[in-house]
């Protein structure tokens, strides 16, 4: 992921915990936020909570591979935070997860 896709900062996250419109399930909470632009930027917030260091870069791997898998609309700030039982599932069930997530909030493209 390019570093223009990513959030970076403590005020864009900061930002979109108070401003941000939110969706959750029991893997994961997705925040969002529109942007004046065409193009999307993510953030993952992974707590100490979820895991060791090699259990929450692995969720990171696995959120970020399933971001480039959706056809996402764009002009959008993201946000997913991942709750502990998360760390419990595979690739495919958090990849659900952010399936469901997205589609409720109305993200993924329908033209394909």
């Amino acid at each position: 992921m390019g570093r223009e896709n990513r959030l970076r900062g403590q005020g864009a996250f900061q930002s979109l915990r108070r401003r941000g419109r939110r969706w959750s399930n029991h893997l994961l909470v997705l925040l969002a936020l529109p942007r004046g632009d065409g193009g999307n930027r993510y953030g993952f917030a992974v707590s100490r909570r979820v895991g060791k260091a090699v259990t929450r870069n692995r969720v990171k791997r696995w959120l970020r591979e399933g971001v480039r898998n959706f056809p996402l609309e764009g002009g959008w700030d993201m946000l997913f935070i991942v709750r502990p039982p998360a760390a419990g599932g595979d690739f495919h069930i958090v990849r659900e997860a952010m399936a469901d997530l997205l589609r409720r909030g109305h993200f993924i493209r329908e033209d394909q």
